[in-house]
């Protein structure tokens, strides 16, 4: 993909990135550059800022633009009762027993306040999406990777799930947005030979997929 770019706050990629058969005409990891510690995630002015930056720098490419809201940790004020707030996202590999108390809602408040500040971490995020289509020529599509579980039953096991987890499938998670916008005239797009070479901190991509709730350290 040697006419794309791709801006992204997840290190998902550069985890995989070795096992990947493609190839990116440049990878901006703002998950680098820009990771609030105190957050344990990256804000989106940082990835909206970046994302502006390097379309003016390459002007003739497609552009992936990867935020990691409304994805947990939740930044929002109201997303202090819950689970999902800085240092509090649960790692996938957890006990059957501290699933069982996910599930039933031993260690949530309830179902109205996850879903405010779920609502609110992605509000966050809107308005910074909002200005990058603004700034960018061309057609946009705004859309998610998944939905999210909050307090919904799914088969086999008819019991409360919150988050996202692997092999559930459920419209709650499988149906995302699609929004479709233009602004101004399709840009001329050109391919070219890539750019990136950057040498990965493995170290680092495994701390914070692990802050972001992917994988422990």
């Amino acid at each position: 993909m040697t006419d794309t770019l791709y801006v992204t706050a997840n290190p998902q990629y550069s985890r995989w990135k070795e096992h990947l058969n493609s190839k990116f005409y440049d990878v901006i990891s703002v998950w680098e550059s820009d990771w609030d510690d105190n957050l344990q995630t990256v804000p989106p002015k940082a990835v909206t800022e970046a994302a502006i930056n390097t379309v003016q720098r390459y002007p003739n490419k497609r552009i992936i633009v990867h935020y990691m809201q409304p994805h947990g940790p939740f930044i929002s004020d109201s997303a202090k009762g819950t689970i999902i707030g800085p240092g509090k996202t649960p790692p996938p590999e957890r006990s059957l027993f501290e699933h069982w108390k996910i599930f039933i809602g031993e260690e949530l408040t309830n179902k109205e306040d996850w879903w405010r500040a779920y609502e609110d971490n992605l509000k966050l995020a809107l308005p910074y999406v909002d200005r990058l289509m603004s700034q960018i020529e061309g057609k946009h599509i705004v859309t998610s990777d998944h939905g999210e579980m909050l307090g919904s039953r799914a088969r086999p096991i008819p019991i409360k799930y919150w988050d996202h987890h692997v092999g559930i499938h459920v419209d709650e998670l499988l149906t995302v947005p699609w929004l479709e916008y233009t602004n101004g005239n399709r840009r001329i797009i050109e391919s070219g030979s890539p750019r990136d070479s950057s040498e990965l901190d493995k170290k680092e991509v495994s701390e914070r997929l692990a802050a972001l709730g992917y994988m422990r350290t």
